[in-house]
C-alpha cells in the first residue's frame, strides 16, 4: 500500500475543499477501522474531520471487492456512498475496454470515472464529462494518481456537450436510472439524459456509441427502439445480471447480435450470442422425461431469452418451453451456467415423497413454472435450507408438476 501517498491530498484542497493534515494523518493510521466506530469518535479527536475519515474507510473497504486495483492504490479518494453504489465495477468497466478503442473517447456521464479509467488505455485522447463539480474534482486527482495523462476533465452538461461541435470516435453515456423520488427508473424516458430523444445526435457526434442500461430493461423492446444498435451485451459477474451495454453505429442492423457475458472471479468471461431473428427461426427438442443431467443456464442468458437458440447449439433439451431449464444424455463440459446429475424424479403424493425425501431435512430449492413460490414449498416438504441436495420444482412437458432430486456437477 503506498499509504505515504495520502499526504499529496492537498494539492486539491483548493478546488475539492479536502482536509487539514491532522485528517490525513490520522486516515493514514486507521484504514482498517470500522467507519461506524470512528464516527463515535470524533469528540475524541476535534481537529480531524471525522466524516471525511469515515467516508474514505467505507469506500476503500468497497472498493477492495469492486475496484480492487484502485484499492491497491493507496492515494485514492473515495466519494460519498451512493456514488460508490452506482459506479461501474472492474470486471465490467475492463469489460468496455475490450469493445472500445480508437483515437477520441468523451464519457458524457463521467461520475467517479472507473469506466473512463479503464477505457482510456485504448484512445489517445479521452474527455471526461460531469457537472457535478465535487466528483469531477475527485475524478481530477484520481485520475492523476493512476498516471492516466490523456483524460480531460469537464464540468458540464452531457447534453451541452453532446450538441457542441466537433466529431469523435466514440461516445459512452450511463444515463441516470433513477427518478426524482429515488425510485428506479422502468422507462427509458424517466432516464437522465433522455437517450430515445437524443439518439440521432449520439450517431452525428460520433462513429460508435456505447450506452450502459439497467438489466430490467427489456432485450427485444431495446432492438425495436435503436434501429442501430448492432450488438446489445447482458453483462453479470458471478452469475448476477450487472448491465446492459448497447453498442450503436451509424448503419441500421435489422438484428442486432445479442452477446451474453458472465465475468467469474478468476475473470475468465462465459460467453454466448444469437440474434433475435435466429432465436425466432430455431427449432427445440422437448424430452418427454427427465435425462441424467440437469442445466440450469448463467444470469446473462436468462436474461437474453435466447434459450431455443442456446438449447440448439449445445444439442440440449428443454422439459417445458415455459420450465427454461435444460436436460442432456451425456455430460456437457465447461456449461454456461450450473450443471446437476440427476439422482431421481418424483410426484406430490405422501408415497413418493416419503421415498425421496426421507434421508435429508435440508435442501436447495429453485421452482421454474410452477404454482408454488419457494417458501410455500419448503414449508409444504419441512426441508430447512440448504445442505448438498437440489431440488427443481418444475413442471414437465406433459403438464404434470414433479420434482427433480439432483446434486451438484463437480
Amino acid at each position: 500500500m503506498r499509504f505515504d501517498q495520502i499526504c499529496t491530498f492537498v494539492i486539491m484542497d483548493a478546488v475539492f475543499n479536502l482536509p487539514n493534515e491532522p485528517t490525513i494523518e490520522f486516515l493514514r493510521n486507521h484504514w482498517n477501522d470500522d467507519p461506524a466506530t470512528l464516527l463515535l469518535q470524533s469528540d475524541r479527536y476535534p481537529d480531524v474531520d471525522m466524516a471525511w475519515v469515515a467516508q474514505q474507510v467505507k469506500g476503500r473497504k468497497k472498493a477492495k471487492e469492486k475496484i480492487p486495483s484502485w484499492y491497491e492504490n493507496g492515494a485514492i479518494a473515495y466519494p460519498i456512498s451512493i456514488s460508490m453504489e452506482q459506479c461501474s465495477s472492474e470486471a465490467t468497466a475492463k469489460y468496455k475496454a475490450d469493445i472500445c478503442s480508437g483515437s477520441t473517447l468523451v464519457d458524457l456521464t463521467g461520475g467517479l470515472g472507473v469506466d473512463t479509467a479503464f477505457m482510456s488505455k485504448n484512445f489517445t485522447d479521452v474527455t471526461y464529462v460531469e457537472r457535478n463539480e465535487e466528483l469531477v474534482a475527485l475524478a481530477w486527482y484520481n485520475f492523476s494518481q493512476l498516471r492516466l495523462a490523456n483524460i480531460n476533465t469537464e464540468n458540464r452538461d452531457a447534453i451541452e456537450v453532446l450538441y457542441s461541435e466537433g466529431e469523435v470516435d466514440w461516445l459512452y453515456i450511463d444515463p441516470a436510472r433513477r427518478k426524482e423520488n429515488q425510485q428506479k427508473a422502468v422507462l427509458l424516458s424517466d432516464c437522465e439524459p433522455d437517450i430515445l430523444e437524443h439518439q440521432a445526435r449520439l450517431l452525428q457526434k460520433a462513429k460508435n456509441v456505447l450506452i450502459k442500461l439497467s438489466p430490467l430493461f427489456d432485450i427485444t423492446a431495446l432492438s425495436r427502439l435503436f434501429p442501430n444498435a448492432g450488438e446489445i451485451h447482458i453483462v453479470s459477474v458471478n452469475n448476477e445480471c450487472k448491465e446492459l451495454l448497447l453498442r450503436l453505429d451509424r448503419e441500421e442492423h435489422i438484428s442486432p447480435q445479442i452477446i451474453c457475458v458472465n465475468i467469474l472471479k478468476e475473470g475468465e468471461r462465459q460467453r454466448f450470442e444469437f440474434t433475435l431473428a435466429n432465436e425466432v427461426k430455431s427449432g427445440v427438442s422437448v424430452a418427454a422425461n427427465p435425462l441424467a443431467y440437469l442445466y440450469e443456464p448463467n444470469a446473462s442468458i436468462q436474461k437474453s431469452g435466447g434459450f431455443k437458440s442456446f438449447a440448439h447449439q449445445f444439442g440440449l433439451e428443454i422439459l417445458h418451453s415455459n420450465t427454461r431449464l435444460y436436460m442432456s444424455v451425456n455430460r456437457i463440459e465447461n456449461f454456461q451456467g450450473r450443471s446437476f446429475i440427476v439422482e431421481s424424479v418424483f410426484g406430490f403424493s405422501k408415497q413418493e415423497l416419503k421415498a425421496s425425501l426421507s434421508d435429508i431435512k435440508k435442501a436447495n430449492i429453485t421452482v421454474r413454472n410452477f404454482p408454488l413460490s419457494v417458501a410455500e414449498l419448503r414449508k409444504k416438504l419441512g426441508l430447512q435450507d440448504g445442505g448438498v441436495v437440489y431440488l427443481f420444482a418444475i413442471t414437465l412437458s406433459s403438464g404434470k408438476n414433479a420434482l427433480i432430486r439432483c446434486r451438484k456437477d463437480s
